[in-house]
């Protein structure tokens, strides 16, 4: 019998399929890893020994278990083998509390990779520092994030400008000034405040006509004014229930705002709830927290027109902190009543768990479900 032709197995490839591609698509690979990382790339063959100096981004990042020095001479050793000014990307997390020696290397380091190609830098420190004032140089600049204990930016001058940066993130606990380095930036169009710390006297946004979205987390202890003048926003969001905001006010009117997330809870009037109310027009969520606002006996007055936003595009509305106040009861009648397209509404009350009678907080939300509703699917909901 004739034996049967064993199939003969493929013979291996052997290509190397990483070695076949470009520097400069190992390049783009190796700038997503951290630097001492894409650093011990240059052990693998004679090619890659000097790839990686020609890192397109740089992320260092210092925890607690690196030693200071050896992280420092890691980063000097990168930034001084740089042939070409390069770099598009600038990370540095540090959030370990014994860095000081690191934090005042940073204006060096940064001032060493300037160029015309440098679009992000992204800051993370844990003790207090000055703001690299060379970041104000970098023309190209795209991103800026900031985050630290503590940023001193007193000593920024308007001369400055960062006419390409489009997003600003300032997550600090305490900030002395931050309207001079927002005068620098007349075309930022996506800007978050977060501080924890301090007494900010007045913010005004009407020196950034372009932005689009507006994030306000917290700032400090008290804000004594907060005026938004960018007409040309489209998400706003203000979180700031452990501020003391004395006065906000809208000026503009905001053709494009699509999305509202409303969280003063040291507000003293409900017609600041209103005025923003009157000023957007394609709104279809909105969330308020208005658990504190200032007792008045007179009961809201409807406006003559009501706003676009309320009878054409409104879907779902959550009111935090009620606290059956003849100003409340009205405006949330007024939603109600002229909210055709509304599905949902949801009502959260004020210090429920401490309230003194259940009989009483029944009574509330009976009083609240019969109030009149223009659309049909409309859900009234309350926690």
């Amino acid at each position: 019998m004739k034996k049967k032709k064993q199939r003969r197995n493929p013979k291996p490839q052997n290509d190397d399929i990483i070695s076949a591609l470009s520097d400069e698509l190992l390049l783009h690979i190796i700038s997503f890893l951290p630097a001492a990382t894409a650093f011990a790339t240059s052990l693998l063959s004679h090619r890659w020994r000097h790839l990686w100096d020609n890192l397109l981004a740089l992320y260092f990042h210092f925890h607690d278990g690196h030693h200071q020095i050896d992280f420092i001479k890691l980063v000097n050793g990168v930034i001084s083998r740089r042939k070409q000014p390069n770099v598009r990307k600038l990370h540095l997390l540090s959030p370990s509390t014994t860095t000081v020696p690191i934090q005042n290397r940073i204006a060096t380091w940064i001032d060493a990779i300037l160029g015309p190609h440098l679009q992000e830098i992204s800051l993370t420190l844990s003790s207090p520092c000055f703001f690299p004032p060379c970041i104000l140089r970098c023309e190209s600049l795209v991103s800026l994030h900031l985050e630290c204990r503590q940023m001193h930016l007193e000593n920024i001058c308007n001369i400055y400008h960062l006419p390409s940066l489009k997003k600003l993130v300032l997550k600090l606990c305490a900030a002395n000034s931050v309207m001079p380095l927002l005068s620098c930036c007349p075309n930022l169009e996506t800007l978050e405040l977060d501080f924890h710390h301090g007494i900010i006297f007045f913010l005004n946004f009407g020196m950034l006509p372009s932005l689009k979205s507006l994030t306000l987390l917290g700032l400090g202890i008290r804000v004594y004014e907060i005026i938004i003048n960018t007409p040309l926003l489209e998400y706003l969001n203000i979180n700031i229930e452990s501020t003391k905001c004395i006065t906000f006010s809208v000026t503009s009117n905001f053709q494009n705002l699509v999305r509202v997330h409303y969280n003063i809870v040291h507000l003293h009037h409900i017609k600041d709830v209103v005025n923003l109310l009157n000023k957007i027009y394609r709104a279809q969520r909105l969330t308020w927290n208005v658990s504190r606002l200032k007792k008045n006996k007179r009961a809201w007055k409807e406006p003559r027109i009501a706003p676009s936003c309320v009878e054409s595009h409104l879907k779902d509305v959550e009111f935090r902190g009620y606290c059956d106040s003849k100003q409340e009861h009205g405006f949330l009648g007024y939603i109600l009543h002229r909210g055709h397209v509304l599905k949902k509404m949801k009502i959260m009350f004020h210090g429920l768990k401490k309230s003194p009678s259940v009989d009483i907080r029944k009574q509330q939300v009976q009083t609240l479900s019969t109030l009149p509703r223009s659309s049909n699917t409309c859900q009234l909901l309350f926690d």
